[in-house]
């Protein structure tokens, strides 16, 4: 999920607050249930794209509960950061999780690198493949603005998916 925070600290510090209230949250929906997201196995199945600037792995279509588990999870966390007054791009957009295996935005910007797509045909073959699995521990809140660290996100915090104070 994409929130806008702007450049206002004041917003980063309800981000956070919003992300430790989701957390809470999911733990009070998932009460009796926890087997279903302790811990939350993703696995990722075929690649698509977002235009030519962005190649992804998808979620394996045939683990529908562990999507539904996802969208659920998507709304409380998304809830929690609407009453806090910050917008998420999941109320204009459809949700599409994923596993970014290339972006283009996160190279150098130099003249040659403005004609460099991402085309199907270079990946067509991994198109149905199985990519592997992850696990799902925490949720982050994350930059995508800042420079990157160690080649991830700038990450402004975190909250275990079960909030276990």
């Amino acid at each position: 999920m994409v929130m806008k925070l702007g450049k206002d600290v004041d917003r980063l510090e309800l981000a956070k607050k919003a992300l430790t209230t989701a957390c809470k949250n999911i733990t009070e929906h998932f009460t009796g249930k926890l087997d279903a997201i302790s811990p939350l196995e993703l696995s990722f199945k075929g690649l698509d794209s977002f235009g030519e600037n962005v190649v992804f792995a998808p979620l394996d279509p045939e683990n529908q509960e562990t999507l539904k588990v996802l969208h659920t999870i998507t709304n409380i966390v998304r809830t929690a950061f609407v009453s806090a007054g910050i917008e998420s791009t999941v109320l204009k957009e459809r949700f599409t999780p994923h596993l970014t295996v290339a972006k283009l935005s996160q190279l150098p910007r130099r003249k040659a690198f403005y004609k460099v797509k991402l085309k199907r045909k270079f990946y067509e073959d991994l198109v149905t493949k199985y990519h592997g699995s992850h696990k799902v521990f925490e949720i982050e809140l994350l930059s995508m603005k800042l420079p990157p660290k160690n080649g991830y996100y700038h990450k402004f915090s975190s909250s275990n998916l079960l909030y276990l104070p």
